[in-house]
């Protein structure tokens, strides 16, 4: 079993552990014209900030896709493995990642990068970045630019970064949306107007 797996499979693991505020609605729908995907979802907290046909919450813990189901009945849910293939869900423009990221070890960050990049030109990711959490059970906080390095090499910028205060936790967290680049910005060619 995977780390991460492992993690979000264990009793201990606290549904009220993800205080990351809401991700804009507005902001992701703005881009985003077809169902976002909600990787990681849990027990499908962001769900309510979406109408059931704009959204698909997946995790790798089946108990937590029941539970999310249960809690919300008319959004789709999905169990998927660990080898976190989300290419059954084309057409999606946009993955959220919210509070997720800094639970995965190393080794499978770039899984996910790499699922991402075959699935959707967005990713919205937000996380706290930087000095690791107390109080977690796993806590992988890494800094930006290690970040910058895993996207981009599956072809991802920065759009957009900005820092949110969550007073409960008494943390910032970054909200990220990483843009696909397009394929003269990866061939290193200039655009002209």
């Amino acid at each position: 079993m995977n780390k991460a797996r492992e993690f979000w499979t264990t009793p201990a693991a606290d549904p009220h552990i993800n205080p990351t505020p809401e991700i804009a609605r507005d902001e992701v729908l703005a881009i985003s014209k077809t169902p976002v995907i909600d990787f990681g979802c849990g027990f499908g907290r962001l769900a309510q900030y979406f109408w059931d046909f704009q959204y698909i919450g997946v995790d790798i813990a089946s108990h937590r896709i029941d539970e999310a189901r249960r809690r919300n009945p008319y959004h789709r849910f999905e169990h998927i493995d660990s080898h976190f293939d989300l290419t059954k869900f084309d057409g999606a423009q946009t993955i959220i990642v919210d509070n997720v990221l800094h639970h995965v070890p190393d080794d499978e960050i770039e899984l996910m990068a790499e699922s991402f990049a075959k699935t959707a030109p967005f990713v919205a990711q937000a996380e706290h970045i930087g000095t690791p959490r107390t109080g977690t059970l796993t806590s992988h906080c890494r800094p930006l630019d290690v970040y910058e390095s895993i996207f981009g090499d599956f072809g991802f910028k920065i759009g957009k970064h900005t820092h949110v205060w969550n007073p409960r936790r008494k943390v910032n967290f970054s909200v990220i949306l990483w843009k696909q680049r397009t394929s003269a910005e990866l061939s290193g060619r200039q655009i002209t107007s």
